[in-house]
């Protein structure tokens, strides 16, 4: 779902599975999931799915985080945020249909579902989110420095998990240093824009890129599902996914 680079289809794709990517930005308006000739499209792909089959998804971010809280406006009494704004309105309809594919989902096919959002987001605080499942951190290399939370029900998700340790914290480091000398030479991506005398913090050219799924977060994902499908009561044989995310 959501998946404009495709990466994560094509790492299963690579694998010799079947996979479908779902996204305006490549299916146009038969991927427009707020409207019924794209809803029904997404059910018609999600009952294409075998039992054990996988979900994932990273819902447009855009207007849950701290960058645009000035225009949602949301807060902890009222994670929808603000009312009156079309692309607010817009950003919480696409999250209400997300969790109402999954529930429909789920009563007809036993497949796994995993969710991807910044740590900041509020979308899974949002009412049709709250009680899905448990969120997990995970640092996956990306280029820019940031936490993302996991939404899911697959058995070997916890493995995800990273801790900042000080290898992690040295990688991150030597990372800073070379963004901030590319800086200079103006090569650095800019995702996002300081105004220290405003004191405001804008997105910048790259934000968007900062969606994209690493290969490493694909590869340990697939593991991850692999496992469990393949050996879903094997607890004592857990995939290694020490090369695959640090």
């Amino acid at each position: 779902l959501f998946g404009a680079s495709q990466k994560v289809a094509k790492t299963w794709q690579k694998r010799g599975h079947q996979a479908e990517s779902f996204d305006i930005k490549t299916g146009g308006q038969l991927h427009d999931m707020v409207s019924k000739t794209g809803f029904l499209h997404l059910m018609h792909l999600g009952l294409r799915l075998v039992d054990g089959g996988i979900v994932v998804g990273g819902p447009p971010c855009s207007l849950f985080v701290f960058l645009s809280s000035s225009v949602h406006m949301r807060h902890i009494f009222s994670p929808s945020g603000c009312p009156w704004n079309d692309k607010v309105r817009l950003a919480n309809q696409i999250v209400r249909n997300v969790a109402t594919f999954i529930r429909v989902l789920k009563t007809q096919r036993k497949t796994y579902v995993i969710f991807e959002q910044p740590a900041g987001s509020w979308m899974f605080k949002m009412h049709c989110f709250v009680e899905l499942i448990a969120l997990l951190s995970l640092v996956c290399g990306h280029d820019m420095d940031k936490v993302t939370h996991l939404l899911g029900d697959l058995p070997t998700l916890g493995l995800m998990q990273r801790r900042m340790t000080k290898n992690v914290k040295n990688k991150l480091k030597e990372k800073r240093a070379k963004r901030k000398a590319n800086m200079k030479s103006n090569k650095a991506k800019v995702y996002y824009v300081a105004d220290k005398t405003m004191g405001k913090v804008s997105g910048g050219r790259d934000l968007p890129a900062s969606a994209y799924y690493t290969t490493s977060f694909c590869n340990a994902l697939y593991k991850c599902w692999l496992h469990d499908f393949t050996e879903p009561a094997a607890a004592s044989s857990r995939p290694n996914l020490s090369r695959d995310v640090s």
